[in-house]
């Protein structure tokens, strides 16, 4: 199968907003895997996944590092930059990671 490369605009972002040597969250115990005689397909319970991600992105919110913060960084600063907030994706990551870091888009969601 044939991959394509990033886009330079990616990899660019990626340089700036992502700090994680793996860029996949980890899937809860829970996920079951199929032995030799079974279908390639495996049951997945999605409720243990759901609580997991929404505990990841609660936590990304109030500033704790992981893949899930380094997405928000890059989702966010390549829309800011993209609106012309900032002149280059590097000072929009930048001022991504201080509001998540200062736990001001956690708080926002309290509101």
């Amino acid at each position: 199968m044939f991959y394509k490369p990033y886009p330079p605009i990616y990899a660019m972002l990626a340089r700036h907003g992502i700090h994680q040597p793996v860029r996949a969250m980890p899937l809860p115990d829970t996920a079951s895997e199929a032995d030799e005689n079974e279908d390639e397909r495996t049951s997945f319970d999605t409720a243990p996944a759901a609580r997991a991600v929404a505990k990841a992105g609660l936590a990304a919110l109030e500033g704790q590092a992981g893949p899930t913060r380094d997405a928000l960084v890059y989702g966010a600063a390549l829309c800011l930059w993209h609106l012309k907030r900032f002149d280059s994706l590097a000072a929009a990551a930048y001022a991504v990671r201080r509001v998540l870091d200062s736990g001001q888009a956690r708080a926002r969601l309290k509101t």
